[in-house]
């Protein structure tokens, strides 16, 4: 009989134990509902502010434009992922980290891509280190990077936000890049290169006096190792601008032909 007791006992705690929590749960989803309708009767999660970092070549209005956000929709209906797929779509944006803070802020951090020289292919576009074609940004842009030129008559389809199809224009972004790196004064003084389509080679121009140096079709990154340590070599002395020409067509030499010799 004492167990028996002691068992229903036992039960009416649990089933009182139940109860409670029933009504406790009941009442913290009614407030919370009734909550979140008074909140979006005042409009307490309408987003109120965008918070864009990592813009240098994309503005605000980019940004909007690209996600469609505006202000005072309501934050809950943002789907962060969504943005973020949105804004990597985009040709000058690498990676983008999206956010939500209630109860009116959302926050946008971005890392674009950064152009290190412009690409004529007919039509004039920029690309970065990893060969992305690029369009010409509506910001602010450096106009003295060097120029990568003469495949205007290559029948490959150039499309924003994707590596360049064309292996010869690939081979000089990443010879551009290392320079970057390594010779960033010689970088510097290269103002555009040529491939030439009768000739199959290269011929490069310096950015003050157009000064044509020639490179022949073979071992480019070679020649430009020599052409910098050339550059180095006069540089207390003379430029690039001094000289008529400059020519490594030859094997691990440059003949420099000076204006007034």
């Amino acid at each position: 009989m004492l167990i028996n007791k002691n068992f229903k006992e036992m039960n009416s705690k649990k089933i009182k134990y139940y109860i409670y929590a029933t009504l406790i749960f009941s009442l913290l989803f009614v407030i919370v509902h009734y909550s979140i309708k008074w909140c979006n009767f005042r409009m307490i999660f309408n987003l109120q502010s965008i918070e864009i970092t990592g813009c240098t070549l994309t503005t605000q209005e980019d940004i909007l434009e690209v996600t469609g956000l505006k202000k005072g929709i309501d934050l809950k209906t943002v789907m962060p992922e969504t943005i973020k797929l949105k804004l990597e779509a985009y040709p000058y944006i690498k990676a983008a980290v999206v956010s939500k803070h209630f109860p009116d802020k959302l926050q946008i951090q971005i890392k674009e891509r950064i152009p290190i020289c412009f690409v004529n292919h007919g039509k004039l576009s920029l690309a970065n280190s990893d060969g992305i074609l690029l369009p010409l940004p509506n910001n602010y842009l450096r106009s003295d990077l060097p120029v990568i030129s003469g495949f205007t008559s290559d029948s490959i389809n150039y499309v924003y936000g994707k590596v360049i199809q064309n292996p010869k224009i690939i081979n000089l972004i990443n010879l551009l890049n290392k320079t970057i790196y390594r010779a960033p004064n010689l970088y510097s003084e290269i103002s555009e290169i040529k491939f030439r389509q009768k000739q199959n080679d290269y011929i490069a121009f310096s950015i003050n006096s157009a000064t044509p140096i020639y490179f022949g079709k073979e071992n480019l990154s070679e020649k430009f190792n020599i052409l910098a340590h050339f550059q180095y070599i006069i540089k207390e002395k003379k430029q690039f601008k001094d000289y008529l020409y400059l020519d490594l067509r030859w094997n691990n030499q440059i003949i420099a032909k000076e204006k007034h010799s």
